[in-house]
């Protein structure tokens, strides 16, 4: 059975909001093979001594636009931050070298969307990028053509800046009884890929829970409940 947790109430949907980076946050956000532990850094003597240590930030937005949902990768010596549609585009992308500086694309990440789905650019959501080892994953939120339902599909590029195309027939994970699928994260534990989602309960008054479920290594098929 699928692990789960509840997770009452909802935030607002999809309000627009800018990136506003923390390096801290943001390199804890990075996924992938490409991802490892920070080295050891040598801490402020005062901080150092009193056992606290508070992490600067950066005082305002790095991307000074509408770039909801954002997952960031790094891949060789660049970061990508992906985020949901704005300005006609399905999937929104950037590139940093720094985490600070960020170069904003023109081109839209996720062209085409599943034939599943409808093509409502609007309602394509929350990606998730990661480094499959060979090559890079996407898994995106978008409308459900059969059920009319939000649910998870996935998509695939030989590189970060894509564009990704579509993968599978059907969307991976849509539990439509439940009122859908949205907001798929993953990572890697013990050499097994997971997919982190949420059934979208409150489009239709139903509970809303946080579900665990086990994927193939590339993050293109579920390989149990």
């Amino acid at each position: 059975m699928t692990a789960t947790h509840r997770r009452p109430g909802r935030l607002s949907r999809r309000p627009a909001r800018r990136l506003a980076v923390l390096l801290t946050a943001a390199a804890a956000a990075v996924t992938g093979p490409a991802a490892t532990s920070p080295a050891a850094q040598a801490l402020p003597a005062a901080a150092a001594s009193s056992g606290t240590y508070a992490p600067a930030g950066i005082g305002g937005p790095v991307l000074d636009r509408n770039f909801p949902d954002p997952d960031v990768v790094k891949a060789g010596n660049t970061y990508h931050a992906y985020a949901t549609n704005s300005d006609g585009r399905n999937i929104q992308r950037a590139q940093s070298a720094d985490l600070v500086h960020w170069t904003y694309s023109d081109a839209d990440a996720l062209p085409r969307l599943g034939d599943w789905a409808k093509p409502e650019t609007p309602l394509v959501w929350a990606p998730e990028v990661f480094d499959n080892g060979s090559g890079f994953t996407m898994h995106y939120t978008a409308r459900d053509r059969a059920t009319d339902r939000q649910c998870i599909g996935v998509a695939r590029s030989a590189t970060p800046e894509g564009p990704f195309e579509p993968v599978g027939d059907g969307p991976l994970v849509c539990p439509a009884d439940q009122g859908g699928a949205i907001d798929a994260s993953g990572y890697t534990e013990n050499g097994q890929r997971h997919l982190l989602w949420k059934n979208d309960g409150n489009c239709c008054g139903r509970d809303t829970w946080l579900h665990i479920q086990p994927v193939n290594a590339d993050g293109t098929a579920t390989t149990g409940p």
